[in-house]
């Protein structure tokens, strides 16, 4: 199974130029425009931007101008919405069970997505939801595993604080 993206020197550059100029939701600039700002080649932006959308930090396809834009943080990719679904819902309904390995090879042909970073990417999601986790020594090798127990939600900040009911017997 293929490891997380690591972004190389030019795509961290090129994130954090879009960081200091872009607010989330903002349309990307041409990747002539970025490489203009960063001082990278045209090909050294193409292939940063590619690393962006597969680390799910902007919306990046080269045939839909439209969908270009920056991503919240915590926002889910809008490629991945399908595929989190799926996974959330397979894990409620217990077809992945605790501690089983998630098939990811078969998720992203199941979605016709080209790779496992696409799959990471949309895991992330579920990894801060607490639903799964990424070993790299489970007990089926590196890979993405259902939680034992998920995270339940925290009580809301501002929900008083509960007292028993002394008619309650």
């Amino acid at each position: 199974m293929t490891k997380p993206v690591t972004p190389g020197p030019a795509t961290l550059l090129v994130r954090d130029h879009i960081a200091r100029s872009l607010r989330p939701g903002a349309a990307l600039p041409s990747a002539r425009s970025l490489a203009h700002g960063t001082g990278l080649s045209d090909g050294e932006v193409k292939t940063a931007l590619h690393q962006l959308n597969d680390l799910g930090i902007i919306c990046y396809q080269a045939r839909e101008r439209d969908g270009r834009r920056v991503l919240s943080p915590g926002q889910p990719h809008p490629h991945d919405t399908e595929v989190i679904a799926t996974i959330r819902e397979r894990i409620r309904n217990m077809v992945y069970r605790p501690g089983e390995a998630l098939p990811v090879g078969l998720l992203a042909h199941q979605d016709r997505l080209t790779a496992h970073q696409v799959i990471y990417r949309a895991c992330r999601q579920l990894i801060d939801e607490g639903l799964v986790h990424h070993d790299d020594q489970g007990p089926h090798g590196r890979g993405v595993y259902v939680a034992h127990r998920p995270k339940s939600p925290a009580p809301p900040a501002c929900a008083p604080p509960s007292t028993p009911d002394p008619s309650a017997p």
